[in-house]
């Protein structure tokens, strides 16, 4: 059995966001980077601890007393997780007897809040004048928008290092500003009165609610649209958190805000906040490297604070 006291064991890092499952394996201290690197398909694998093994045996990893740190797209704040987009529910009591140990638990959005704390290159300026600056204290949000969307918060406090708090941010309502949005938001609540942030921004370009609209809106159009409704995401988070140090965009479905058009449409919205126009227009907005997994993150967590 591994000791688990002893700093030299590698520990097992797993990412299960959604349908796709990344491992690895990182030497804290060692700075050796992500080591025995797999990535599978949970939806070959009937449960988490099936893939786990399969894993384990692939690489030759002994699990009984290892140090492990899970990555999940969904809450982590009780004993059974379920995973988003994907059928796996994760018991954390159940990871505990495999392993010997309970695991850390994170979710997607705070290992990739670590990611981006980590960075040290310069990132795509979407707004705003500056760079991150992790040595001020303060507050920086992460907006994590992908096959889902949530958010994350950065503490900078006034003595010590960065920490990471999670949110449950995109799984909230919000109030549509045109009448394009309230014909789409109309059409949503039709099929689940629920219409959140998510629902919308998570609409494919090529649903079939689209052409159920009023009038025709071609694809450029979606895309502005879906621009438009992240900047007020985004200023929301900026608003609710104080988070006057900036939004990091995270996740491959920010890319499109490369494009000047989407990002003015992005930006208009952002900071259309009222009597706090001023300080949510103030905050800097990134669009951050991306990344097929979110071991980095959770590496660079266990590296600095844990």
């Amino acid at each position: 059995m591994i000791d688990p006291a002893r700093p030299a064991d590698d520990w097992l890092l797993i990412d299960i966001d959604g349908e796709d499952v990344h491992f690895g394996t990182f030497a804290r201290g060692g700075g050796s980077g992500i080591d025995r690197y797999r990535a599978y398909r949970s939806g070959d694998h009937m449960t988490a601890t099936d893939c786990i093994m399969h894993y384990a045996r692939e690489v030759s990893l002994p699990l009984q007393g290892r140090r492990t740190a899970v990555v999940v797209s969904g809450a982590v704040g009780t004993d059974s997780i379920r995973v988003a987009r994907s059928r796996w529910i994760v018991s954390k009591s159940g990871l505990e007897l495999l392993f010997g140990a309970r695991p850390v638990f994170l979710n997607d959005s705070v290992a990739k809040a670590w990611a981006n704390v980590a960075l040290r290159t310069p990132v795509r300026i979407v707004g705003g004048e500056r760079q991150p600056d992790f040595a001020a204290p303060g507050k920086t949000v992460v907006l994590n928008y992908a096959t889902g969307l949530g958010g994350a918060v950065i503490h900078v406090p006034e003595s010590g290092a960065a920490f990471v708090t999670e949110t449950e941010c995109g799984h909230i309502g919000f109030a549509p500003e045109t009448d394009l949005e309230r014909d789409l938001c109309g059409q949503l609540a039709r099929l689940n009165p629920r219409v959140t942030y998510e629902r919308v921004l998570t609409l494919d370009r090529d649903d079939p609610v689209w052409n159920r609209l009023s009038r025709p809106v071609a694809p450029a159009e979606r895309d502005l649209l879906r621009a438009a409704v992240l900047g007020a995401f985004a200023g929301d988070l900026v608003l609710a958190y104080t988070a006057w140090g900036g939004v990091f965009l995270d996740g491959e479905r920010c890319g499109f805000l490369t494009d000047a058009a989407a990002a003015a449409a992005f930006n208009e919205r952002f900071a259309h906040k009222g009597h706090f126009r001023a300080n949510v227009r103030a905050a800097p907005r990134w669009l951050a490297p991306a990344s097929d997994h979110n071991l980095n993150g959770v590496a660079h967590m266990l590296a600095t604070s844990h």
